[in-house]
């Protein structure tokens, strides 16, 4: 099932309109009306408040739910913490969320990379095509 399908199935559940929903995991109305809709897709910090509600999937289960296509996660906890050193440091600004990161498992940690460097990728040609 998707992504959207879920959030619209919890809302009902819960008898709540689209502003409560948002404003329970912290995000505007906008933003959760074209997640359902399927207009957008979620980037990594919504994939972490949605986790909030859905607490029986994992952050990778959710991204992919989403639509984002994931490579195969690694096995190695030393790899996958390789890689996010090593994509965090291309960008001062990143640095900071590194403590943030190290709340999470090495797994999710892992997912979130393979965001980030999606979203990169994504970000890159869309500024190419201008």
């Amino acid at each position: 099932m998707k992504l959207s399908q879920h959030m619209k199935e919890w809302r009902d559940r819960q008898n709540l309109s689209v502003e409560e929903a948002a404003d329970m995991i912290g995000i505007t109305k906008s933003t959760w009306s074209r997640l359902e809709s399927e207009r957008h897709k979620p980037d990594v910090g919504t994939l972490v408040r949605l986790q909030q509600i859905f607490v029986e999937y994992s952050l990778e289960d959710l991204a992919r739910m989403a639509g984002h296509d994931l490579p195969p996660l690694s096995t190695s906890d030393a790899d996958r913490l390789q890689r996010i050193e090593n994509f965090l440091k291309k960008d001062p600004r990143y640095m900071a969320g590194i403590e943030a990161l190290m709340r999470f498992s090495p797994r999710e940690r892992e997912t979130i990379l393979l965001l980030l460097e999606s979203m990169e990728k994504s970000y890159s040609v869309q500024k190419e095509d201008q």
